[in-house]
C-alpha cells in the first residue's frame, strides 16, 4: 500500500510540474506577440468627388491620425487636364501650384469669434492618381458645434496653364462641387477630414 501511495503521489508531482510548464510557456507566447495598435478614434467623411453623366462618385476620407486635435483637413482636387494657375511666387519658382485660387472659409455656431480660427497651407500642390490636390488644415475649432466649410474658387474662367483643358469651354466656368460641407467634432472625434472637388459647369441662375 505505502509504494502504491508514493507512487501517486510522484505521478501527482510531475503532473503539476507538467502544468506549471505550459502555463508558464503560454504566457510568453501571449507576451512576445505584438500588440494590436490602437489608434485614436477619426471623424470620416463622405464626399463627392465630382459630377460625372452617372452621378457622384464617393470618396471616404478619414482625418490623419497625426493630425492635430480640434482640426479639420480639407482637400480640393481637380483633373490634371484642367492645368495650374501658376508656378512662381515672390520667392521664385515653386513649381506648378492652384491652391492660391482656392477660398476656404470656416463658420461656427454659437458666435464663436472667426478671427480665431487659422487655416494654414503650404502651396503646394500634389500630383495624385491623375488629380491635383491642395490641402489646408482649419485650426482651432470648437467641439460639440456645427461647423460649416465653404470651399470656392476665384478664378473662374481665365486660361490656366498646362492641361488639355486649361480653360472652361464657352457656356461654363471653374466651381466647386457641392462646396459647402457640414461636421461636428467632439471628444471622442476631435477631428475631422473633408475633400471639394473643382469641375467645370455652368454658372448658378442669378438670385430672383
Amino acid at each position: 500500500m505505502e509504494r502504491i501511495t508514493s507512487k501517486l503521489t510522484v505521478a501527482f508531482v510531475v503532473l503539476l510540474l507538467f502544468a506549471a510548464t505550459a502555463a508558464t510557456a503560454n504566457s510568453q507566447e501571449k507576451s512576445s506577440s505584438p500588440a494590436r495598435e490602437r489608434r485614436p478614434r477619426t471623424s470620416e467623411v463622405v464626399t463627392p468627388a465630382g459630377k460625372s453623366g452617372t452621378g457622384a462618385v464617393l470618396d471616404k476620407v478619414y482625418a490623419d491620425v497625426l493630425q492635430p486635435e480640434n482640426t479639420i483637413k480639407v482637400r480640393v482636387r481637380y483633373k490634371k487636364e484642367y492645368g495650374y494657375r501658376g508656378d512662381t511666387s515672390a520667392f521664385g519658382y515653386i513649381g506648378p501650384t492652384s491652391c492660391d485660387a482656392f477660398v476656404i472659409s470656416p463658420a461656427v455656431g454659437s458666435g464663436r469669434p472667426k478671427d480665431l480660427i487659422r487655416i494654414s497651407s503650404d502651396s503646394k500642390m500634389e500630383d495624385v492618381g491623375g488629380y491635383y490636390v491642395c490641402s489646408y488644415l482649419v485650426s482651432f475649432l470648437p467641439l460639440n458645434q456645427t461647423i460649416t466649410i465653404n470651399a470656392s474658387v476665384s478664378s473662374t474662367s481665365e486660361a490656366w496653364k498646362g492641361g488639355s483643358q486649361a480653360q472652361p469651354p464657352p457656356g461654363q466656368q471653374r466651381m466647386i462641387w457641392k462646396g459647402i460641407q457640414n461636421v461636428t467634432l467632439t471628444a471622442a472625434q476631435p477631428r475631422a477630414a473633408m475633400v471639394f472637388e473643382m469641375v467645370y459647369a455652368p454658372p448658378p441662375p442669378p438670385p430672383r
